[in-house]
């Protein structure tokens, strides 16, 4: 069974307003409900790293790859929060993989998606100019852009800093 689309709207809700509580609350009970829960343990643990309970991100993020090792969600949330801790061979491990699921697959949402999803927004709120939903949309890939964009400096940054017997083992 899936869960409802007034879930979704409610944790959408709590992320905006960053009640990270309410988020692991709602996430929390919607497991129970949902058939793939790698996304829901995923965004548990972006709920956990927001207040700083590393040990509880860790967690999540671990259940969201015992679901689907290809969680791509959780690759980034773990490389993130082993540099944290600085535990730099277990994060650049989790880089790599991220990195390489970024190359595997594409996790661009589509030109027309998009547009779909602007039409449709725009249909609830008939006040906002299209070209700005439009905007909005197109903007949607950013932050995995981002997370691209700050993988490859630290795998860099570890490569220059440790000898290559050591990472080359990692590949």
């Amino acid at each position: 069974m899936s869960v409802s689309y007034k879930t979704d709207l409610q944790i959408a809700r709590a992320v905006g307003k960053g009640d990270w509580k309410k988020v692991i609350e709602i996430e929390t009970s919607a497991l129970s409900k949902e058939a793939h829960k790698q996304f829901r343990y995923s965004m548990i643990g972006i709920a956990y790293e927001n207040l700083e309970d590393i040990e509880n991100a860790k967690k999540n993020y671990g259940l969201a790859i015992s679901q689907d090792e290809r969680c791509i969600q959780a690759l980034e949330g773990l490389a993130r929060v082993y540099v944290k801790e600085n535990n730099h061979d277990l994060a650049y491990q989790y880089v790599l993989k991220g990195l390489h699921l970024s190359t595997d697959d594409d996790y661009r949402i589509s030109k027309v998606v998009k547009y779909i999803l602007a039409i449709i927004i725009k249909h609830f709120r008939p006040s906002r100019p299209f070209s700005m939903v439009l905007n909005q949309a197109n903007e949607m890939d950013q932050p995995r852009d981002k997370w691209i964009e700050w993988a490859l400096k630290y795998k860099e940054w570890y490569e220059s800093n440790n000898e290559p017997s050591k990472y080359e083992s990692l590949h």
